[in-house]
């Protein structure tokens, strides 16, 4: 993908077709590969680049051009230009190389370059926090707590602004369920209920029992009895999720000289 406008992020996209000037990367910057002097950035789809991280002094592993079937090298010797406007689908293949006997449990480290050390150590020294993390508490921790407030309580003990609650639920079996049930609009947990995202629905928490099911009422008016903790889930308003902290740090990985193709140093 292109380095120059693939990642932009803007303040604000307007009607009219206009947006504001670009403001900064997105997050998605930080696991690609790429080289100072190119406008290419690879962006690796396997997930094992995400849990190897730097160490510019001794890393234990390093990356390499794959020598399997599957890895196009011929792709080495075409330009940038040609690469993106004419090739739809992935064709590179990096492997991670053991650079010495690395031992069971022993944490694994490459070298993403000086480059991305240098912007690292400047961006930790002229760091400051944001006012506006004060009360700032990651949605993985707001999904583990034990309780979730109702709608009463959160008068007095408000959840962050950039969260609202949703409830896990299938409506018809629900309505099915309670035509032949004394106990009206009962939650019930159906196949697949929690693998879908599209069952998760904004509510709001109206009341809490002493075995902890809650009673909930969704935008249409529709109220559900019993629901359980575990159908109760905190999601991120567009935009608000730790991707889009504007303070955040965004480097790409840098694909040694050694190995950087001739041809992709366009800049």
């Amino acid at each position: 993908i292109w380095r120059d406008d693939s990642l932009n992020e803007y303040e604000e996209d307007y009607d009219d077709g206009t947006v504001q000037p670009f403001h900064e990367y997105q997050l998605l910057l930080n696991y690609c590969f790429s080289h100072p002097r190119s406008s290419l950035l690879l962006y690796p789809y396997s997930p094992v680049v995400n849990y190897i991280n730097h160490d510019g002094k001794e890393p234990n592993a390093f990356i390499r051009w794959s020598g399997r079937k599957y890895h196009k090298s011929e792709w080495l010797d075409r330009t940038v230009e040609d690469i993106i406007n004419n090739e739809a689908h992935p064709g590179l293949i990096l492997e991670f190389v053991a650079a010495r006997d690395i031992d069971a449990g022993e944490e694994i480290f490459i070298n993403y370059g000086e480059g991305w050390e240098e912007a690292w150590n400047k961006y930790v020294k002229d760091w400051e926090s944001d006012p506006n993390d004060e009360n700032y508490i990651p949605l993985s921790t707001l999904n583990e707590y034990p309780t979730v407030l109702t709608s009463k309580e959160q008068e007095d003990n408000p959840y962050p602004e950039e969260v609202f609650i949703t409830c896990y639920i299938d409506f018809e079996s629900v309505v099915e369920h309670s035509k032949d049930s004394n106990y009206p609009h009962k939650w019930i947990e159906t196949e697949d209920l929690f693998y879908f995202l599209s069952n998760a629905h904004p509510c709001e928490i109206l009341s809490r029992d002493a075995l902890g099911s809650y009673t909930v009422k969704f935008k249409t008016g529709f109220v559900v009895h019993d629901l359980p903790r575990k159908a109760i889930e905190f999601i991120n308003h567009k935009y608000t999720s730790d991707q889009f902290i504007r303070n955040s740090f965004r480097h790409e990985m840098e694909i040694p000289d050694e190995i950087f193709p001739e041809k992709w140093m366009d800049k």
